[in-house]
């Protein structure tokens, strides 16, 4: 399997500007009116924020695709586990190897992101918290050093992890999703979905929203159990969305 030097350069940005700028023109734009009672925060961010969050999500997605042509070299040196034939190590593999990506960088968040939170190592994650009232482009808006933390796991995991090129493919774009609904600003989720067993564990817009908002709980990017588990849940979490939710099922 082998792609054009240029795949990383094109792919990177375009799932980026593709996935947050659908929802960022659905729900900023063409329907801002019609789903306004799904706001978790009523008010809306300035121009000036949202500028400022496309222009730092722009160095990040440098950095990202920097990143991304150093694991090219690695690869077409055979440093990495990195293969291309399914059959190597089967189907089954394949999937546990995809859960495995998306379940360790989820755990990687929550510790480097609580790290990060502690006052003497708050500056690297100030510039993600400018954004206290989010929007899409506030996924991939961080500050350089933050930008390289929360990438270089990825080339360290594929020097030691046999990953096929779809695993790899389906993290990134379950995390692009992920990410911006998580900075939506809008709780798209049914009304019982705390309910639910998904919504036991998947992260939903209003508890992310609680974190931009508050600062101090939170910590997940895709599951909630992480913050359960280490008692770092926002006890309104529940609160918080069924108060959008009360006369609004959708």
């Amino acid at each position: 399997m082998n792609f054009p030097i240029y795949f990383p350069a094109i792919m990177i940005p375009a799932r980026y500007f593709i996935i947050a700028g659908l929802f960022f023109s659905i729900f900023y734009i063409s329907k801002k009116n019609y789903y306004s009672h799904l706001k978790i925060q009523q008010a809306f961010p300035s121009k000036k924020t949202i500028y400022s969050e496309l222009l730092f999500s722009l160095l990040t997605l440098i950095i990202f695709t920097i990143i991304a042509y150093i694991m090219f070299y690695l690869n077409n040196h055979n440093y990495t586990k990195i293969y291309r034939n399914i059959s190597d190590y089967g189907v089954p593999y394949l999937l546990f190897s995809t859960l495995f990506l998306i379940i360790f960088h989820d755990f990687y968040f929550y510790i480097t992101h609580r790290i990060m939170h502690y006052k003497k190592l708050f500056f690297v994650h100030k510039r993600h918290h400018l954004s206290v009232n989010p929007t899409p482009w506030a996924a991939f808006s961080f500050s350089p050093i933050e930008a390289v933390v929360q990438i270089i796991w990825i080339p360290l995991i594929a020097l030691f992890v046999p990953l096929h090129f779809y695993a790899l493919m389906v993290w990134s774009f379950f995390m692009m999703i992920m990410n911006v609904i998580g900075h939506l600003g809008y709780e798209i989720f049914p009304k019982n979905f705390l309910d639910s067993f998904i919504g036991k564990i998947l992260l939903s817009s209003t508890h992310h929203n609680l974190h931009h908002s508050r600062n101090k709980s939170n910590f997940g990017l895709y599951f909630t159990f992480w913050d359960r588990i280490l008692g770092t849940e926002d006890e309104n979490y529940r609160l918080a969305y069924e108060k959008i939710k009360k006369t609004n099922p959708l």
